[in-house]
C-alpha cells in the first residue's frame, strides 16, 4: 500500500455511560456492543506492516466501556503502535488499569464548575471527575495529557476558569472548540440553543485566556472557525472502524449506516482504501461539490496544526 493512513481510530463500542445534552449518539442506531479482543487483535495484525503510526480509541461510544481496553492497549504498546485515548473520565477504575500504556490521553471536559459540567455532561460527577482525571495525571507523568473543552452558551463564562482547573487536574494542555453539528446528517433536538453565535465567540479575550494559560503552564490550543472541509486531509491521513469492522470516513461520518466503505472483516483493507467509492470521496471532497456530510462539517482538523499539513492531497 503506497499511501497508507497514519492514523486509525477505533470506535471500541456504541454504548456510554452518559448523556450529553449535545451528543447525537442517542439519536444513531446502536447495537449495544463492543470489539471483541479478538477483532482488535485482528486488526492490529492488518496494520502491523504498512506504516501506520498508531491507534485512536474515541467514537460512537465510552471507549473505557469496553472491558478488553487494557489488553488492547498493551497488544499495540508490544507492537510499536502510538496510542491514543478520548474519555470522558468517569471511569476512575479503568483508568488505573491502563496507566503507562498511553501516549496521549484526552479527557471531555465541559465546565469549570459542578453546575455546568453536571448539566452538560447528563450522569456525570464533577467531583468524581476530577479525581479521576488528577488521580491519573499526577500519577503517569509521560503522558501527554488534554483536556477538550467544547464552549457552548452554557459554559463559555468559565472558558477562563479552565486554565486554572488544567493545573489543579495536572493536565498539561487545553484545546477550545465552539460546539458545532456532531453528527451533521442527524438531527438532534434542541442543539441548535446551545451553540454559541460568532459574535459571542468573539467577545472571548483570547489575550487574556492565553496570558491564564501561559500563567499556570498550560498549553493552549484553539479550533479554528472558517468552513473547515476545504482543509481536511482525513480521508488521505486516517481512517475510522467501527466496533463490529465497518470503515468509515472520519470521527464525524463514523455511523456505518449513513456511510461505510466496506467492512475490514470481509474484504482486504488495501482493497478498501484504494476501492473506486472511497477514490470517489476524496475526489469529491476536493471539489466545490463535497460530500453532504463534509459541507456541515463542524470537528475537522485545523490544517495549520496537523502533523500532516504539508500532505499534497490528491483525488486518490
Amino acid at each position: 500500500m503506497p499511501f497508507p493512513p497514519e492514523t486509525i481510530n477505533i470506535d471500541l463500542t456504541d454504548r456510554c455511560n452518559l448523556s450529553c445534552i449535545m451528543c447525537a449518539l442517542k439519536y444513531l442506531p446502536k447495537t449495544e456492543s463492543d470489539m471483541s479482543y479478538n477483532d482488535f487483535c485482528k486488526i492490529v495484525d492488518i496494520f502491523s506492516d504498512i506504516g501506520v503510526s498508531g491507534f485512536r480509541f474515541t467514537g460512537m461510544g465510552e471507549p473505557l466501556i469496553n472491558p478488553h481496553l487494557p489488553e488492547m492497549l498493551k497488544l499495540c504498546k508490544s507492537r510499536g503502535f502510538q496510542t491514543e485515548v478520548w474519555t470522558n473520565g468517569t471511569l476512575g477504575e479503568v483508568l488505573q488499569k491502563i496507566m503507562g500504556l498511553l501516549d496521549t490521553i484526552v479527557f471531555s471536559v465541559d465546565g469549570a464548575t459542578d453546575k455546568s459540567y453536571e448539566s452538560i455532561r447528563t450522569g456525570s460527577n464533577f467531583n468524581e471527575t476530577k479525581k479521576n482525571i488528577s488521580n491519573f495525571c499526577h500519577n503517569n507523568l509521560q503522558t501527554r495529557t488534554y483536556i477538550s473543552y467544547v464552549i457552548t452558551n452554557i459554559n463559555i463564562n468559565e472558558t477562563y476558569l479552565m486554565p486554572i482547573l488544567c493545573k489543579e487536574l495536572g493536565v498539561k494542555n487545553l484545546n477550545l472548540k465552539s460546539l458545532r453539528y456532531m453528527y451533521p446528517y442527524v438531527e438532534i433536538n434542541d442543539h441548535n440553543k446551545y451553540i454559541v453565535s460568532l459574535e459571542t465567540r468573539q467577545m472571548l479575550d483570547i489575550s487574556k485566556l492565553s496570558f491564564i494559560a501561559k500563567e499556570n503552564q498550560i498549553q493552549l490550543h484553539f479550533e479554528q472557525n472558517s468552513p473547515l472541509w476545504r482543509t481536511c486531509t482525513a480521508p488521505w491521513t486516517q481512517t475510522n472502524i467501527s466496533h463490529n469492522g465497518w470503515v468509515t470516513p472520519c470521527c464525524v461520518m463514523q455511523d456505518f449506516n449513513y456511510i461505510e466503505f466496506g467492512n475490514i472483516f470481509l474484504t482486504d483493507f488495501d482493497d478498501i482504501w484504494n476501492s473506486n467509492k472511497y477514490r470517489e470521496f476524496r475526489r469529491k471532497l476536493l471539489s466545490r461539490d463535497p460530500p453532504d456530510g463534509c459541507k456541515k462539517c463542524g470537528f475537522c482538523e485545523d490544517a495549520s496544526s496537523s502533523p500532516n499539513k504539508d500532505l499534497q492531497r490528491t483525488g486518490d
